[in-house]
Order: structure tokens, then C-alpha cells, then sequence
């Protein structure tokens, strides 16, 4: 009976209801702007690129989210615990959550090493991300955290459903389980199947795009001052620029500009030529990577008070207001993408405002729509 007595429950009615405030907020904030989010890319070829394709992948898991949370927060309200009749869709939706969360890293991920590509390996960059890989690698996306947080459930490793302990529809807690079943080995999947890994990639990432920019810009000094010197000495130096254009990047698919500045200098005894090549990458791919490291950063924050309760065993009475932190991560980003992408900003008021018409490169679902009128 002591055990009993010990044992948390989140059965405080008013902080249920600040929770499923908190709940409500994300649920109106993240639908609108997720959907937005994914019709603007749908409507305008202008946003249509490889790094969007990743873009709207994370806004679908966080829309999934965003919807599914509906169920916390009708399970929050109630006074009594959810109705056994329809417990298999409080397990559905617990499912969906945890894996909207284990898909929203690992495209975090993938959206870092496609900028890391992108920047430092442009050949490599073109080779890689042709659509039938792209359609293999979001598949990829959502098939991993499947495996990571339902699969298990499936086969008798931890449950999902409502857990009366926290009055929510996520996984459930070891002494509400009908059975002999540890959920710790459970809760170490997907700790070590989700946050590691892809962590791993997005500061390896964004650190090597760092590090190339800075001797990129190094390089592109030296080379300036070497003009300069040549200008005023004996040799002559031949330039050629080659500018090589990809198809990729956040704000206007056709606008990604790396060039490749050759020189070759020649000298009075000798004809031949030394050629030294230094690459300069386009303010606005930096600029995207920046507001992509962003949002990243946002996801971070949020998940840092998660993080810290799980590493704390006395930390029950905390975690409710956690997740919702955790939660909120999927109504932010669209407001990420209002304020930091004027293409995004500009195509979301055209939006809201009706105004189809205006939409800058309309694509041809955009064109069939308009002609159907």
C-alpha cells in the first residue's frame, strides 16, 4: 500500500486544464501554419527544391502532431479515465506522437546534411539528390521511427495507450501495465534510437559548413590581395570564373549560385600554368543554412526540459508541462519560416488573402485549380 501512495499521478484538475490550454494553443497555431506551410510549397514552383522537399516532410510529421494532440487534450479534460471501448484509438494516436517526434529529428538531420552537401560538395550534391533517392530517403524518414517507437509496442516491449498516470495518450507506464513488462528498455530505444544518431549528423553538419566558410572566406582574401600584388609586379594573371548552378535552395529554387575562380599566372621564364582554384558560396545559401541552424536551435530548446526530467527520477510532476514544451516545437517553425523567408512570407499572406492569382510561379495544381473557377 506504500508503494501505491508513493506513486505520482497527474490527477491536479487545474493543472490538467493549464496543460490542455497549452494543448489547444499548438493544436490551432500548428495546424494553421503547417498547412499553410505545405500549401504554399504545393501552389508556388518558387518553393519547390530538394531542400523543401525536406521542409514540408517536417511539416507533415508536425501537422501529424499538431492533430493528434487533439486526443490529449479531450484526455486532460476528462474527469474519469479514458473509456476502455476506445482505448485502441488512444494507442493509435500515442503511436503517431512518438513517431512525429522521432521523424522530426531525423529530418532535421537529413535538412543539415543536405545543406552540408549542398555548401562544401556541389558534384556530390547533384548526384545524390535526384528523385527516386529523395523518394527512398523521406520513406526512409518515417520508416526508422516507426521501428524505433511502435514496432516494440507491437511486439509486447512497452505499450502504448492511455496512461492514467499522466492522463495522456502516449506510452504507458510500467505500473499500469496488465503485465510483466518493463517499459525501460522501452524508453532506452527510443532514447538511443532517436537522439543520438541524427544529433550526431546535424552538429557535424552545420560545424563543417562553419569551418568551409571561414577558410572559403580566408582563401578568397589571400586570393584578392595575390590580384592585387599582380597587378603591380611582373607576372600577368588570367582569370576565368566558372559558375556552377544548383537547383536547390530555400528561398528560390533557381537562385543557388557557387563559383569556382581559377587563376593562372604565368611567369616571364617558364610558359606554364599554375592554376589554383577557390570556391565562394552565395550569401543566400548561407543565409538559409543560418535560418535552418535556427530552426534546429528552436527544436533543441524544446527538448532540453524533456531531457532533463528523463534524467531525473523524482521529476513526475514536471514532465506534463515538458511535453507540452516539447509540443510546442511543432507550431513554431512556421513562424520560423514567416519571418526569416520573405518567399514564405510573401506566399503565406497571398494565401490567407485569396489572392491565388498573385501567387509568384504558380505550379500546375495552382493552374488546374485556377481553371476549374
Amino acid at each position: 500500500m506504500d508503494e501505491v501512495e508513493e506513486t505520482f499521478v497527474f490527477d491536479s484538475y487545474p493543472q490538467r486544464v493549464i496543460i490542455a490550454i497549452l494543448f489547444i494553443v499548438v493544436f490551432v497555431l500548428g495546424t494553421t501554419g503547417n498547412s499553410l506551410t505545405i500549401f504554399a510549397v504545393m501552389l508556388s514552383r518558387k518553393l519547390q527544391n530538394v531542400t523543401n522537399v525536406f521542409v514540408i516532410n517536417l511539416a507533415v510529421a508536425d501537422l501529424l502532431t499538431c492533430l493528434t494532440i487533439s486526443f490529449n487534450i479531450v484526455a486532460m479534460f476528462r474527469t474519469i479515465d479514458w473509456p476502455a471501448a476506445s482505448h485502441w484509438m488512444c494507442s493509435i494516436a500515442g503511436g503517431i506522437l512518438l513517431m512525429c517526434i522521432g521523424v522530426s529529428v531525423y529530418t532535421l538531420a537529413t535538412i543539415a546534411l543536405n545543406r552540408y552537401i549542398l555548401i562544401t560538395k556541389t558534384s556530390l550534391f547533384r548526384k545524390i539528390y535526384k528523385p527516386p533517392v529523395i523518394a527512398v530517403w523521406v520513406a526512409l524518414l518515417w520508416l526508422i521511427p516507426f521501428c524505433i517507437t511502435i514496432l516494440p509496442a507491437i511486439f509486447g516491449l512497452g505499450a502504448l495507450g492511455y496512461n492514467p498516470k499522466y492522463k495522456t495518450c502516449s506510452d504507458i507506464s510500467d505500473e499500469y501495465l496488465p503485465h510483466i513488462n518493463s517499459t525501460e528498455a522501452y524508453d532506452f530505444i527510443q532514447v538511443a534510437g532517436i537522439i543520438p544518431i541524427p544529433l550526431f549528423i546535424i552538429f557535424f553538419s552545420y560545424l563543417s559548413i562553419i569551418l568551409y566558410v571561414r577558410k572559403n572566406a580566408k582563401n578568397l582574401l589571400q586570393y584578392k590581395a595575390d590580384r592585387t600584388k599582380s597587378m603591380y609586379g611582373e607576372s600577368t594573371v588570367n582569370t576565368e570564373v566558372l559558375s556552377i548552378s544548383t537547383s536547390d535552395t530555400l528561398e528560390n529554387g533557381n537562385a543557388t549560385n557557387v563559383s569556382l575562380e581559377m587563376t593562372g599566372e604565368r611567369t616571364s621564364k617558364a610558359n606554364t600554368l599554375n592554376t589554383k582554384r577557390r570556391s565562394t558560396v552565395s550569401k543566400r545559401e548561407i543565409q538559409v543554412t543560418k535560418n535552418l541552424f535556427i530552426v534546429f536551435c528552436v527544436f533543441l530548446v524544446c527538448l532540453i526540459p524533456y531531457s532533463i526530467c528523463l534524467a531525473y527520477d523524482d521529476s513526475d510532476p514536471v514532465i506534463p508541462y515538458a511535453v507540452a514544451i516539447l509540443f510546442f516545437n511543432s507550431c513554431i517553425n512556421p513562424v520560423i519560416y514567416a519571418t526569416r523567408f520573405p518567399n514564405f512570407k510573401k506566399i503565406f499572406f497571398l494565401i490567407l488573402k485569396c489572392k491565388w492569382d498573385k501567387i509568384p510561379e504558380p505550379s500546375p495544381l495552382l493552374l488546374r485549380l485556377r481553371g476549374s473557377k
